[in-house]
């Protein structure tokens, strides 16, 4: 693994905005750019990026729809996942930034590579990024698990999560609470204690014993060049 290897997690709906349709480019294309002035100061970084799909589908809104007993409208969700990653990696190829994608699940090898530890420890090595889509491969996961599992199998030791309209960790809602207090810190056991749900329980538990740190930062920082990776910018460690 290259030095400095973080793993990022992309809330879909990031990847859109009101009147863009499913796909935001401009958000994309400046997510890209960041990225490549970071790597033009960062030669010995890699970054891994796992996508979210809500900018394009959300099973929860159809579960009334679909005798669910096989997670139908879960392997919807993994399919889009791929095309949010698909266009993100045509976005990193017009920069030049060198990538990989890959699925558990196979598809046209012009479109991912079939996932496997070998295959995605090698792209640690050769290349910037590697974007993983797809989710778990198996129904009723999340995408925040699909992030966990990956940090766990490729040994990536910190998660930054990017969540939409949020900036953090809060004792509570605070679009809807203005009492709630921000949590700056916080170890798995206590979040997973607490039940809090800005991420996936089921995410941190898979990490509950393992040195992985996760971060929760507001999705905006991906298009602020100045704020990308920094350190003094607000955020929840979760340790």
């Amino acid at each position: 693994m290259k030095e400095n290897s973080i793993l990022l997690k992309i809330s879909g709906e990031f990847l859109t905005t009101p009147g863009s349709g499913v796909i935001n480019l401009k958000n994309i294309k400046t997510i890209c750019q960041n990225l490549a002035k970071h790597f033009q100061a960062n030669k010995k970084h890699h970054i891994g990026i796992v996508f979210g799909a809500g900018n394009i589908w959300r099973g929860e809104t159809y579960k009334d729809f679909f005798s669910d007993s096989i997670g139908k409208k879960d392997y919807i969700g993994m399919i889009a996942t791929v095309i949010n990653g698909g266009v993100f990696a045509e976005c990193l190829n017009h920069l030049n930034i060198s990538n990989k994608i890959f699925s558990p699940i196979p598809y046209d090898k012009h479109l991912v590579h079939k996932f496997s530890k070998r295959a995605a420890r090698a792209a640690q090595q050769k290349f910037q990024v590697s974007i993983f889509v797809g989710g778990t491969g198996t129904p009723f996961k999340t995408t925040d698990s699909a992030a966990s599992l990956v940090a766990m199998t490729l040994n990536y030791k910190k998660i930054i999560v990017y969540k939409n309209n949020t900036d953090g960790l809060y004792t509570s809602d605070p679009n809807k609470n203005k009492n709630a207090k921000f949590i700056k810190e916080i170890s798995k056991k206590e979040y997973l204690d607490k039940k809090y749900k800005i991420m996936d329980i089921n995410a941190i538990q898979m990490l509950k014993n393992s040195d992985t740190e996760i971060e929760i930062i507001g999705a905006n920082h991906l298009i602020d060049t100045d704020k990308l990776f920094k350190q003094n910018i607000k955020k929840t460690l979760i340790r």
